[in-house]
This record gives C-alpha cells, sequence and structure tokens, in this order.
C-alpha cells in the first residue's frame, strides 16, 4: 500500500487520527499479509476522514476484478462469517432495491430542476448498470471493470479507452468515490467523459460518520491492536462487534477498532462539495439521501453538479 500525508480532497495537512487495523479479509485477499495496524484521519479543513494507507493500482485490480465474485466471496465470508452469500446478493442486484434507487435519482434530479430526457447516460463503475432509470434516455452505457454483464438496455463498456470524452450528457458515479485513492482525479476524469456544454455528473457515497468519542488514540491503543491482530477468533469476534456497533449504533464502541476495508474515504457534506468543485463542476444540489429508497433512513450523500467552464 501507498501512504499519504495530506488530505487527497483538499490537500490539507490532517488534524485528528485514530489508530486502526487493516481488515483481515483486506489483509488476505488483496495484501496477501498479516494483519497490520493503519491510520484513520480527519481533515480539520474539509472534514473529510480517510485512512493515510491507499491501494496501489495492482491491489485495486486483486479487490476489483470479478468484483463480488465466487472467490472473493468465499475470502470474504471466511473472515467475516456474518457476510452471507444472500447479504450479498442483496447489496447490487435485488431487483427492488434497484428499482427503488432508481426512483430515488428520478426524484434527485428533478428536484434539482434538471430536464430529462438525456441524450446518453453512462454509469461510471455501476457493475452491471442497474441504476440507470433507463425512461429517461435511449443511449445506455455501463463502464465497470468486474466483468458482470450489463442488464437488459445497456451497452457494456469494458475498457477505458472505449469511453467517449465529452460523449454523456448524465454521469453517474454512486458508490465508487469512497473507493478511490484519489477522489478527485477520479472526479476529473468523470469531467472530461461529460458533456462540455450542460453536461452533467451525479455523485453518490456512502455516508459513514460514526462516532468516535470513545476511540483511543495513544500509545496503550496501539498496544491493544497490535495484539488483538494477532488473536485470530478474538480479532473475529470483535470485528463483529465493532462493525455490528458502526452499523447499528452509528458508534464505535469501547474496545472496537476501526478497520481499513474497501471504502477508504467518509464522505462530509463540506468534504464532498470541495472534492466535486476542485473537479470542475458547479455544485446544484448535494443533499443526504437513502440508498434503500423513500422512506428509508439517510445513509448516503448525493450531488448533482455541471461542467464548469474551464478557465
Amino acid at each position: 500500500m501507498n501512504r499519504i500525508d495530506r488530505c487527497p480532497v483538499c490537500g490539507s495537512a490532517p488534524g485528528r487520527a485514530w489508530p486502526a487495523l487493516v481488515a483481515p479479509f483486506i489483509a488476505d485477499f488483496v495484501l496477501h499479509t498479516s494483519v497490520e495496524r493503519c491510520h484513520l484521519h480527519e481533515c480539520g479543513r474539509c472534514g473529510l476522514r480517510f485512512f493515510a494507507e491507499r491501494f496501489t493500482d495492482q491491489e485495486l485490480a486483486r479487490l476489483y476484478t470479478d468484483y463480488r465474485g465466487p472467490e472473493y466471496f468465499r475470502s470474504r465470508h471466511r473472515h467475516e462469517p456474518w457476510y452471507t452469500e444472500r447479504f450479498n446478493r442483496r447489496i447490487g442486484h435485488d431487483s427492488a432495491r434497484s428499482a427503488a434507487r432508481q426512483a430515488g435519482l428520478q426524484s434527485f434530479l428533478h428536484a434539482s430542476g434538471v430536464a430529462a430526457p438525456f441524450e446518453s447516460i453512462l454509469d461510471y463503475g455501476g457493475d452491471a448498470g442497474q441504476l440507470i432509470p433507463q425512461a429517461l434516455t435511449a443511449h445506455a452505457y455501463v463502464y465497470d471493470i468486474s466483468g458482470v454483464d450489463a442488464v437488459p438496455g445497456v451497452a457494456r463498456i469494458a475498457k477505458a479507452a472505449d469511453l467517449t470524452p465529452a460523449g454523456y450528457s448524465l454521469v453517474l458515479l454512486s458508490h465508487v468515490l469512497e473507493h478511490v485513492p484519489d477522489p478527485v482525479a477520479m472526479l476529473g476524469t468523470l469531467r472530461d467523459l461529460a458533456r462540455a456544454e450542460g453536461g452533467l455528473v451525479y455523485v453518490e457515497v456512502p455516508f459513514e460518520r460514526p462516532w468516535m468519542g470513545l476511540q483511543g488514540r495513544g500509545a496503550a491503543t496501539e498496544k491493544y491492536l497490535d495484539l488483538l491482530r494477532r488473536t485470530g477468533p478474538v480479532l473475529t469476534l470483535m470485528d463483529f462487534y465493532s462493525s455490528a456497533c458502526r452499523i447499528k449504533a452509528g458508534c464505535l464502541p469501547p474496545l472496537g477498532f476501526c478497520k481499513l476495508h474497501e471504502h477508504i474515504n467518509f464522505f462530509s457534506p463540506q468534504s464532498l462539495r470541495v472534492a466535486v468543485e476542485r473537479s470542475g463542476f458547479s455544485v446544484l444540489k448535494l443533499e443526504p439521501v437513502s440508498a434503500f429508497g423513500a422512506g428509508n433512513p439517510d445513509d448516503s450523500l448525493a450531488c448533482l453538479a455541471r461542467v464548469s467552464p474551464r478557465p
């Protein structure tokens, strides 16, 4: 892994930091090493929380090629027994959830004052393209390196070289930015793909901001994590305990730990705005939404932005 000493969104020196552990699944499946300590930082300027350790291109390829395929699932379930195949399918391929997300996207676009239909829509990193509301366009595309087949009505683009510069009216980037080492560069790529005149980008990221008030930051915490990472079954138990409290209660519990997993960036509204604006867009609307559809608790941040004129 690489290591950074500046916020990847605004470039400021990071403020608070917490000792953390690389997730056992990531250590095994991606890094091919034992569990090591790492560091979660929070930028005092834009509010982004991020791991100083960042995946290399080779490590990203290991993780996301054939993403959530059979080998991925076997390895992850071995380290995280609670990560079941049923839950795995529900993440991206449940038809009711996909329909709810499409409806939520259409509602967000309408509330932003953006008129449909669109000449073309590209879902960048969009798995099978199931988020695209096909009723809004006659030309729907998905670019994804995982190798999955696109849903009917969506054309799959397998290679970055086959993407059309300035070729798409609306570019979607949904639950991708939290995974990438350089979020501003990723958004810059989208700017090059969106139409220069009136091109739009829709960005959605998890709104993961657990309360960290019970997490230690000193030498004692580091010694505790060094002991924990060598304990095998105890580490698995504490991983489940930490994850359950983070997801269900919105906090990291006593003796719990932060872990570097697939998500390495944790956005606040301010940090998402800064990232989008630094990449050459003007924000039209940014607010919390639910990735499970209307009527559910807000668990994500959504942003619609338009390409700004180049200086």
